[in-house]
């Protein structure tokens, strides 16, 4: 099916270029405004946070910017291991 003999086409074609920031304004007016997506938001990345703090080792005592090196480090640990187990693994059981 070519371009030109869809439907919308035509009100694709004639619709103005809306910015992305734009609609993102839009969607924040829609979900509470500017001030209730922000405080949303900070609660939602707090509690993830908390989260985090409590997953990585040592995590209780740190900073968030801090902990996010902190966890970065600790996920390329994690991968070496599993890819230290995985190779003794096949070792083991060729």
């Amino acid at each position: 099916m070519n371009p030109s003999s869809r439907p919308d086409a035509s009100r694709r074609s004639n619709r103005a270029h809306i910015s992305p920031r734009a609609t993102s304004m839009k969607r924040r007016e829609k979900h509470g405004g500017i001030l209730g997506s922000s405080t949303r938001n900070k609660g939602s990345v707090r509690m993830k946070v908390e989260k985090l703090q409590k997953l990585v080792p040592g995590g209780d005592d740190l900073q968030t910017e801090r902990l996010l090196s902190h966890t970065a480090d600790y996920i390329v640990r994690m991968r070496f291991q599993v890819n230290l187990l995985q190779a003794l693994l096949k070792l083991h059981h060729p």
